[in-house]
């Protein structure tokens, strides 16, 4: 389990973490599969901007400007040619302003150029042929004329395009070299002293590097191979151990290494030595990571899902991985002080989450993490509520494998007590507490899904819960809430229940009789399959009404004083193209700040908003295009707004509101994989909605 404290002032969202405590990142989407990352200047401002190559079709760049305390403002996307794998920050127009160039691996063109205006934008793109599928680009003045050149590796027809540059942001034809088996990785550096810029090529498929020595004209030298690791694909030229005399380090995909050759002068290199990375290194960078004045490195590893950090010890020598932050299926990384503050930070972009992370240094070649707490297997549903009345908020979740219930009882500052499990059924999944026997004492309900039945835990005050007592709800519990539905002023249960067999149940309810046990099930057939559900009074009349997700309908059940519940109304979810849509699940806030209770409603491809009327009914739905899964609701920039937690593939993201139901900024921050479920609270007593990721 992870917490993030997470909480902030309007006026300084982003968060501002707290050491050692939360992944120190934020990131607005950037959209399309993020591949490439670079960083320069882009406005002028003396802060360090980044620029994603975002592969998909057509291709988009991201650029996101910088405000120098390790933090962005929002993506502006830019159209270029089709599915961008790299891209590189130069001036190439000699106006002293950086530009893009991206080599777009299904041509179309091959290079797109993009002349930047000095505050942050840039020009339409401008399109330059190169050889079949490039994958990696350089810059450099390879003919001694003062002006910019191009060159891309081009993976399906195996060589280079160099394009001479005009100065004036236009390219000459390319001119081919032919190079190794599936070139990849491309650098550039002056590895013989004489003060031309050479090639180095990594050949994917030959388990080899290439070096091509620049002639100062344009032209190059026949290729030079040496064998490294297993699919070499990313190359660093760097002085690793203080000689004057360049370096290379080349991470290799197919070995987990990285090979690191030593430079003797004259272009020459000593053997490879070898240093083990996590699974399939995929990019590689270096800094100094560990403020000691040598260089380090890190890959990006796209089988682990991690950041290796090895730190040098100036000879060119490293020490053992350390395993860095990192989130689903990282690519691209770069090192920077992004805060000001003097140290190292990391930034990369992950294809799954279409984001650029930020993580802060903490100067020792370590990163500002999430905070852990330990639980039991399989962690599938969490609450927070003060179990022993010390006015801190504990913890309780569920284990879907162990059959139990953890509880972990807070410390104060954001930490909490070695967790206490309690039995309860079999594949128990959500939960909540509320008082059911009137003793001012919080207690526990689990629904149970293989066991087709929720417990009741009832809690003593101090933290501890009595056994389990359980009640047959006849179907699949998978989902539990809590209210007096009835008006008799006692807690009734309200489960949200899967259809199996011959059962029609897909809302189960259990009248309280105020000292901790229940009724038989009323049974009410509110729609196929329902998945979640909330009781909160929709119409303000003093009973409880009860708004569960089944399918493509949320179906919204009154209060009854009678037990018959039998006024309900359904509510159509739908895509954009009209398509009924599944739902996930569901939440209910006032989203739009008019004082009247609204449901969210994650669906397949949308999220959706059903704004009450104050009266128990609401307004058809309105779609928003984000397809992630509901997490939940809080104010987490302080401004008096609702904002949503949405979370998928170990990542979650904060939508902050603007107050009348819209969204205007997204913050996503790196959870555990297989995160599925999270809750907002104030965990450490800051005044400031903090989250825990179970």
């Amino acid at each position: 389990m992870d917490l993030f404290q997470i909480g902030s002032t309007a006026s300084s969202f982003p968060p501002k973490f707290i050491a050692g405590r939360t992944f120190n990142l934020f990131l607005p989407g950037t959209g399309g599969t993020p591949r490439w990352l670079v960083s320069g200047d882009f406005n002028s401002d003396g802060k360090l901007d980044f620029a994603t190559a975002n592969r998909n079709s057509p291709g988009t760049v991201s650029v996101v400007l910088g405000n120098g305390d390790g933090t962005v403002g929002p993506p502006t996307k830019l159209t270029v040619g089709s599915f961008p794998q790299s891209l590189v920050a130069s001036d190439l127009n000699g106006d002293g302003k950086l530009d893009l160039a991206v080599a777009n691996s299904d041509r179309n063109p091959g290079i797109s150029v993009l002349l930047g205006n000095g505050f942050g934008g840039f020009g339409q793109a401008s399109g330059f042929s190169a050889g079949t599928e490039p994958l990696s680009i350089a810059v450099s003045d390879f003919n001694s004329d003062g002006k910019k050149d191009l060159v891309t590796c081009n993976f399906g027809s195996n060589d280079l395009s160099v394009l001479i540059g005009n100065g004036a942001g236009g390219f000459s034809a390319p001119n081919s070299i032919s190079v190794g088996p599936n070139p990849q990785g491309l650098t550039v550096g002056n590895l013989n002293g004489d003060q031309n810029p050479d090639l180095v090529i990594a050949n994917f498929n030959s388990a080899s590097i290439q070096i091509l020595f620049g002639s100062g004209s344009g032209g190059f030298s026949s290729p030079l191979t040496i064998g490294v690791g297993t699919n070499p694909i990313s190359i660093v030229v760097e002085n690793l151990n203080g000689d004057a005399i360049p370096d290379l380090a080349v991470a290799n995909l197919g070995s987990n290494t990285i090979s690191i050759l030593l430079g003797v002068g004259g272009g020459n290199f000593g053997p490879p030595s070898s240093f083990a990375t996590g699974g399939k290194p995929i990019f590689l960078t270096s800094g100094d990571l560990n403020n000691d004045g040598k260089r380090d490195l890190a890959t990006a590893n796209a089988e682990s899902l991690d950041v290796s950090i090895l730190l040098g010890d100036g000879s060119g020598a490293f020490a053992p991985q350390l395993i860095g932050p990192a989130g689903p299926i990282p690519q691209s990384l770069r090192i920077a002080d992004l805060d000001g503050d003097g140290l190292s930070d990391l930034a990369f972009v992950n294809s799954n989450s279409l984001a650029l992370w930020i993580f802060k240094g903490r100067g020792d070649g370590t990163f500002v993490s999430a905070s852990r707490v330990s639980t039991s297997p399989v962690p599938f549903g969490i609450i927070a509520a003060d179990f022993n009345a010390d006015n801190k908020p504990d913890l309780a979740t569920t284990s879907l494998t162990n059959n139990n219930v953890s509880v972990l009882l807070a410390v104060g500052s954001g930490n909490f007590a070695s967790p206490t499990t309690f039995p309860v059924g079999s594949g128990p999944r959500s939960l909540t507490s509320a008082d059911f026997n009137n003793d001012g004492k919080l207690d526990l309900v689990v629904g149970n899904s293989s066991s087709k039945n929720v417990s009741i835990l009832m809690g003593n005050g101090s933290g501890s819960f009595s056994a389990a007592t359980n009640f047959s709800v006849l179907a699949e519990p998978l989902a539990v809430a809590v209210g007096d539905v009835n008006g008799d002023g006692k807690v009734d249960v309200v489960v949200a229940a899967n259809t199996s067999g011959f059962n029609p149940t897909d809302l189960a309810i259990l009248l309280g009789n105020g000292a901790g046990s229940f009724s038989s099930p009323i049974l009410l057939a509110a729609g196929a399959n329902s998945r979640d559900v909330v009781v909160r009074d929709f119409d303000g009349d003093g009973k409880s009404d009860i708004a569960v997700a089944a399918e493509s309908k949320v179906f919204v059940v009154k209060g009854s004083s009678s037990g018959t519940f039998d006024s309900i109304t359904p509510y159509q979810m739908a895509s954009d193209d009209g398509t009924p849509s599944s739902i996930r699940n569901l939440i209910a806030q006032d989203l739009n700040g008019d004082g009247k209770l609204d449901l969210g409603i994650s669906i397949a491809l949308n999220f959706s908003l059903l704004a009450g009327k104050g009266d128990g009914t609401f307004h058809p739905p309105v779609n928003s295009s984000f397809s992630w899964e509901l997490g939940g609701a809080g104010d987490f920039n302080s401004d008096g707004k609702s904002d949503l937690v949405f979370r998928q593939n170990g990542v979650i993201a904060i939508l902050l509101g603007d107050g009348v139901g819209g969204y205007f900024e997204r913050y996503d921050f790196a959870a555990g994989s297989g995160s599925s479920v999270s809750v907002a609270a104030d965990l450490n007593g800051d005044l400031k909605i903090d989250l825990a990721v179970a």
